[in-house]
């Protein structure tokens, strides 16, 4: 129980930072109380702060137990994001003998894919006429998962690219090719249209154009 009076929208945020990554979301926040009396009143009157972060399959509750003595301090709060994925972040609190929450801060935004890292791991068995390519996906996708790989093969001395595309993360050269010398790039790749069925958020990237991404591995055949 408390003997002081409580009222609504007694405290306000004093200064807020909200910045989104590719994988996290960080923010700051100081609050003051708009009542004369601020010592006495937040230790009578709040009884927390609290960041409410919501996603179409997920709600987290951070909860902030403030003092007077922590008014107007720089308060730091992180989250690690997933891509594809809208997001609503609030900030609020709760005073003492009122059942109602009071917004000070809210945040709305959806989160995309990026680059992915390169292919890893690449290993190569060549025997007789048979060439085989084995990797392993990229340790950071920045993505739900990698849509595709494309295997660069070019000969050298020669400017034409053969490009083959695949899902798996393995591929196989054969034939009297084996006798030249070439180079093969492999590429991951992250596109909005492998997403788009499954996280209809995609529309948005491929409207902001973060359509196509990718980034390679490679070996040169001799």
């Amino acid at each position: 129980a408390t003997n002081a009076e409580c009222y609504n929208n007694s405290f306000a945020i004093l200064s807020s930072s909200l910045v989104v990554g590719t994988d996290n979301f960080d923010m700051s926040y100081s609050i003051y109380s708009k009542i004369q009396n601020d010592t006495e009143y937040t230790d009578e009157c709040l009884e927390y702060v609290e960041i409410e972060s919501f996603t179409e399959h997920s709600e987290c509750y951070y909860r902030n137990y403030i003092k007077s003595d922590s008014l107007n301090k720089t308060f730091n709060f992180s989250l690690d994001i997933n891509p594809l994925t809208e997001y609503s972040v609030s900030l609020i609190y709760k005073v003492v003998n009122i059942s109602d929450k009071f917004l000070l801060l809210g945040a709305n935004w959806t989160t995309c894919f990026g680059n992915p890292d390169a292919p890893t791991d690449l290993r190569v068995n060549k025997k007789d006429q048979l060439l085989s390519l084995e990797w392993k996906k990229p340790v950071i996708t920045n993505s739900p998962g990698i849509c595709y790989y494309k295997v660069m093969r070019q000969f050298i001395g020669q400017s034409q690219i053969d490009e083959y595309q695949v899902t798996e993360t393995k591929f196989n050269f054969s034939g009297d090719d084996l006798k030249k010398d070439f180079q093969v790039d492999i590429y991951a790749f992250n596109d909005v249209k492998c997403y788009i069925d499954e996280y209809p958020v995609a529309r948005h990237c491929a409207n902001i154009g973060q359509n196509t991404t990718r980034d390679n591995n490679n070996y040169v055949n001799k």
